[in-house]
């Protein structure tokens, strides 16, 4: 029952990840259509479906193989973090540069 917890909480990570990129893509296109940089991210569909989502995978996979689905979770999850830094460290340097 503890590993669906981590489950919850990998999926609201990702949700705040997609929040920061959505609302830092957002600004640059404000900022290049001569708007002031003021995106914002939409919360409804990301933090209840997103969670309910990778639980749902993750209790499918378990029940292939034991904890399985945790693994599997997790280990993509490691391995999208470092992809999505970089794709974030690139658009916040952009957003810098053209926001001066």
């Amino acid at each position: 029952m503890k590993l669906y917890f981590l489950i919850i909480a990998i999926s609201l990570a990702l949700s705040v990840m997609s929040f920061i990129s959505e609302i830092t893509e957002g600004n640059i296109t404000h900022i290049k259509n001569g708007r002031k940089p003021e995106a914002g991210a939409a919360i409804f569909p990301t933090i209840p479906f997103i969670p309910i989502i990778l639980v749902l995978v993750a209790w499918g996979i378990n029940q292939l193989h034991y904890n399985l689905g945790f693994y599997m979770v997790s280990g993509l999850f490691v391995i999208y973090f470092p992809f999505w830094y970089f794709s974030f460290k690139t658009s916040k340097k952009e957003l810098n540069e053209i926001s001066k």
